[in-house]
């Protein structure tokens, strides 16, 4: 538990919190990796309490959210459901993000295509972008096929229902995006390999290869 004194310190706190945000460990006791995420969230929710007291706080736990919403996107209910709860304190403060449509107050929630569908709107905010496609990924391709379904279902239907210039935008967007995970991430195969699955999958169901100047022919073999 985190107390009033540590808070105020809280640039080293983040950093901290950072890491275990980012903690993926597994021994002979099982998915240890996923309970210290869980336990680093609560310590978000504290130091978000903190900083959104002060009128420059929203910018300065940036760092902080992008972790956040990769969890809130990443395949592992649990995680996502508390990932979610957290994201939502912070996104109901800040107005610079599209509207906050519906709350989801139950586990269940947050595996349902209206939950992703609502957190695929994030893509449009820049500095969101990349964290939320790399968290995205997992449940695209690596969660239970309830997840797949609604997650797919979710992106392509968003992507699909924008004007032609926004989503030519948004697709050339979201590609360099995958492009960008792919090559941060080329050797832990946690996120190269799902994010080489959605790619196929983009390309297949709602990107123009065009578009992106790829070679049709090139992507259908």
């Amino acid at each position: 538990m985190l107390t009033k004194l540590e808070i105020d310190n809280t640039d080293e706190l983040e950093s901290h919190i950072g890491v275990l945000l980012d903690d993926y460990t597994t021994d002979n006791r099982g998915d240890v990796g996923s309970l210290i995420r869980t336990e680093a969230i609560n310590g978000v929710h504290m130091i978000l309490a903190s900083r959104l007291e002060n009128p420059t706080g929203h910018s300065n736990v940036h760092n902080l959210m992008k972790h956040v919403i990769r969890l809130a996107a990443e395949k592992l209910d649990k995680v996502r459901f508390k990932a979610w709860k957290c994201f939502e304190v912070y996104w109901k403060s800040d107005t610079s993000l599209p509207s906050l449509e519906t709350r989801f107050d139950h586990f269940s929630e947050v595996s349902t295509t209206a939950y992703f569908s609502q957190l695929i709107t994030l893509v449009q905010i820049e500095w969101l972008c990349l964290p939320l496609i790399k968290g995205l990924v997992t449940s695209l391709t690596a969660g239970a096929d309830s997840l797949i379904i609604s997650s797919r279902t979710a992106v392509v239907k968003f992507i699909n229902s924008q004007d032609d210039n926004t989503r030519y935008r948004m697709q050339r967007d979201i590609f360099m995006s995958l492009l960008t995970v792919l090559e941060e991430n080329i050797t832990d195969d946690r996120y190269a390999i799902p994010t080489v699955e959605s790619l196929a999958f983009l390309i297949e169901n709602c990107f123009n290869p065009e578009i992106l100047e790829l070679d049709p022919e090139y992507v259908l073999h």
